[in-house]
């Protein structure tokens, strides 16, 4: 399924963003092509940061975070082993919590 979304073309992209400006789907189908969407997006490297390793420094540095959530997240992301790819959303996340544990400094990191 991964290899099968990375492979969208631009003109598939385009008519996927047609139909989510359109609203011609029924509601299971809006569910459907918006997890295809955020699936597409995903990327393993963001800016200098590749999603394992920083997963992996914020994880070895958890024991700072107090926070069982982050925990169960890092966990989580972990077991996807070293190609991780995150969505935009995830990143976020993750370098929220890298900041917090001074991993990476409060630096502009462009999507």
């Amino acid at each position: 399924m991964r290899s099968a979304l990375k492979q969208l073309t631009g003109w598939q992209n385009r008519f996927l963003q047609n139909l989510e400006l359109n609203g011609v789907l029924p509601s299971k189908l809006w569910e459907a092509f918006y997890d295809l969407r955020t699936r597409a997006s995903q990327k393993i490297i963001v800016g200098r940061y590749r999603a394992y390793d920083l997963t992996i420094k914020v994880y070895e540095a958890r024991i700072d975070l107090l926070d069982e959530d982050a925990e169960e997240f890092l966990e989580k992301m972990i077991g996807f082993g070293p190609e991780l790819s995150l969505t935009e959303g995830q990143w976020r996340y993750l370098f929220a919590l890298a900041r917090k544990l001074s991993i990476i400094e409060d630096e502009y990191i462009q999507f």
